[in-house]
């Protein structure tokens, strides 16, 4: 949820355009939280397949997951190209190593600007989770605790939670190596299968903002405060 609200920290510092601004604003704030901050040319050690040299933006890891970011900062529309390459770039990176993990491995990729529906779906059949400053997080909407106790409201119910979490898978269950060097690929959805999942992120999405925002501004632009203490660090 913090790459979200650190998105509408920059959407409020008028800085929606300034994409250099919004990577030492994550960077900043990743290190208040001690978090490992590690962009280059490897992901978790490994080059790619390929052997091309690709640049990415974020790699952390916290107790749950090894995490791969791309930070975009537009006025407008996210151009569809910018999600194909980081889809392609961490598979090239995933591919050049069969060794299974403790942890999954996940892919964000957003910030500041919108999508179309087409690349929200593109986005869920590459398990990628999206950050948009439209759309809570889903990972946020599923944890029962963060946005739902504040307001004593009630949490997705564990039918929704599991439909959700359809939407944000890992690396391992998308690519899964094989014992022969082979990789298993499980069915993507359609946009057919998808359309119905949407509108239950859709619901929960809109049951947030009615409480964090539409009854009381305020209460968002605390949240805000509260989880981005690092707004003042991009200049």
């Amino acid at each position: 949820m913090d790459l979200f609200l650190l998105a509408h920290a920059h959407l409020a510092a008028g800085q929606d355009g300034n994409g250099a601004a919004l990577e030492r604003r994550i960077r900043a704030h990743l290190v208040s939280t001690r978090l490992p901050h590690t962009p280059g040319w490897r992901v978790f050690g490994h080059r790619s397949l390929s052997g091309l040299y690709h640049q990415i933006d974020e790699q952390t890891q916290c107790h749950q997951a090894l995490v791969i970011g791309e930070w975009k900062a537009y006025t407008g529309r996210i151009p569809k190209n910018d999600l194909l390459r980081f889809k392609a770039v961490t598979d090239d990176y995933w591919l050049s190593s069969s060794t299974r993990r403790d942890v999954p491995i996940v892919r964000i990729f957003g910030g500041t600007g919108t999508i179309t529906e087409q690349m929200r779906a593109y986005a869920a059949q590459a398990g990628i989770i999206l950050i948009t400053p439209d759309h809570w997080p889903i990972p946020a909407l599923c944890d029962p605790d963060l946005l739902w106790c504040p307001g004593e409201l009630d949490s997705p119910s564990p039918l929704d939670v599991r439909t959700m979490l359809t939407l944000t898978r890992s690396l391992g269950d998308l690519l899964q190596p094989q014992l022969d060097g082979s990789w298993r690929m499980p069915p993507f959805p359609t946009p057919s299968d998808l359309a119905p999942r949407f509108a239950v992120w859709r619901h929960w999405s809109e049951r947030a903002w009615a409480w964090w925002d539409d009854a009381a501004p305020a209460r968002f632009d605390w949240l805000m405060d509260t989880r981005t203490i690092t707004t003042g660090a991009t200049r």
